[in-house]
């Protein structure tokens, strides 16, 4: 039993260095626009390979965004009318989920740590008149306070360093 006990533990501590990031911000930044120049699509949504395209792409945003939030009870409750409501969304990549974000609320600020999402973002999504893109140092939000009703966040914290 003592045996079976310490590989446990052996492996929960194995477990948690391979999901507890060790790099610092600066790291996180450089590999997310590494990563964003080599195949932003499949780095932010890999469920569909390495070869998805643009309307796979598009289309698994909107999928999520009804999922998580035209679909949520809480959500439609508390935020609605949608039109008359700012949003954050931190981590946005080149803005999967920010493109249907602007067509149902006010205005969508978009950050993220690396320029090169961002850029993507601004490139992918340049028709959209109520959304901004920041790249930020991850540490501070930049918007004025009580302008943000909404904040949102998707499959993003798990790569955070702290």
């Amino acid at each position: 039993m003592k045996k079976i006990i310490q590989r446990l533990r052996s492996f929960i501590r194995g477990s948690l260095n391979d999901i507890t990031p060790s790099e610092t911000i600066t790291e996180s930044k450089d590999k997310w626009n590494k990563l964003s120049n080599e195949n932003s699509r499949y780095y932010i949504m890999s469920n569909y390979g390495k070869e998805i395209d643009e309307n796979l792409f598009k289309e698994s945003g909107e999928k999520d965004y009804v999922r998580l939030i035209r679909s949520d009870e809480i959500i439609k409750q508390k935020l609605q009318p949608f039109n008359e409501k700012n949003v954050l969304e931190i981590g946005c990549g080149t803005g999967r989920l920010s493109e249907f974000f602007s067509d149902s609320f006010a205005e969508i600020t978009g950050i993220d740590i690396a320029e090169a999402m961002i850029d993507g973002a601004r490139k992918r999504l340049i028709g959209k008149k109520n959304a901004r893109f920041v790249s930020t140092g991850g540490v501070a939000f930049p918007v004025p306070d009580n302008s943000i009703d909404f904040i949102f966040s998707y499959i993003v914290f798990q790569h955070m360093p702290d």
